[in-house]
């Protein structure tokens, strides 16, 4: 299980150009990516968003690349040409004024364009990928990390869940008996004053009443959703839209099983249900 937080950085040099690559991912419902980067990097989105795509099933990530040159190992780029250019044009004012004196090298060096450095050096998308995936690699490693916290805590909240499932079976148990018997009851008393009343119709009765406040089914479904649940956070598969829907799952039968017991010890048991559920859909909300 891979939680959607996480943070990682890559740095590599080649040919005089350092690359640093920072990757962050925050909860998404889906893989949304946004890219910071040199305009003259642009033409490796796509290739640089499958390599996400390729660890990452979603998130919000963002991706920020830099590039700096290494100024030590620019070259220096003397253009002669242009240089004898300038000097026969102010030798040629010097003569048209009648000016005495020579032409310096101080004069012919006011030209920034004589002397200058090499233009930005074409990017190595090599040493850029190498960078990037350090950073993704970290950035997944990070992920991992917190996704294993998670994957505890959720643990530890749907073994709380069990406990108080297993509690609901035990009253239930307990109490079905009781509960057919004060129905049966109830129904003597209503039609003890009328005539020809088969016994045999009145159980009938109390029992369909009591199998319409019967949990039986919804305890079994719960039973599954939480055995799913633990075998769901086992596998190192992305979980976090499973997990959505089993809560939805969670939520209409404990639901049920609240609307059917007016038992108190039951009710008790379906509110903190709830509120341990809720502590659940918190956490899984960061779950990729």
């Amino acid at each position: 299980m891979n939680s959607m937080t996480g943070f990682g950085r890559g740095v590599k040099e080649a040919k005089g150009v350092r690359y640093s690559v920072e990757i962050s991912s925050v909860n998404h419902k889906y893989f949304d990516v946004s890219f910071r980067m040199p305009g003259s990097m642009n033409e490796y989105q796509n290739k640089l968003r499958e390599l996400l795509h390729a660890k990452i099933d979603r998130g919000h990530i963002e991706v920020n690349i830099f590039a700096w040159e290494n100024k030590e190992e620019k070259e220096i780029v003397v253009n002669s040409k242009l240089a004898r250019k300038y000097l026969g044009a102010l030798s040629g004012l010097g003569k048209t004024l009648k000016l005495d004196g020579g032409i310096s090298i101080d004069q012919i060096l006011k030209f920034n364009d004589i002397i200058r450095t090499s233009e930005h050096k074409e990017t190595s998308f090599p040493a850029l990928k190498e960078a990037f995936e350090t950073a993704l690699k970290s950035l997944t490693a990070a992920r991992k990390n917190e996704g294993a916290k998670v994957c505890k805590d959720i643990s530890a909240r749907t073994g709380s869940l069990s406990k108080m499932l297993d509690t609901i079976i035990k009253i239930n148990a307990r109490i079905m008996p009781e509960k057919k018997k004060a129905v049966t009851e109830k129904l003597q008393e209503i039609f003890k004053n009328v005539e020809k009343i088969d016994q045999n119709r009145i159980c009938a009765e109390a029992s369909l009443m009591v199998e319409r406040a019967d949990i039986s089914e919804e305890i079994a479904r719960l039973s599954g959703h939480i055995e799913e649940f633990k075998r769901i956070a086992g596998e190192n598969k992305p979980a976090g839209r499973k997990f959505d829907f089993l809560l939805q799952e969670f939520m209409r039968e404990i639901n049920t099983i609240g609307s059917k017991c007016n038992t108190n010890e039951i009710s008790h048991i379906v509110v903190a249900f709830k509120e341990e559920l809720e502590k659940v859909r918190e956490q899984v909300q960061n779950v990729e």
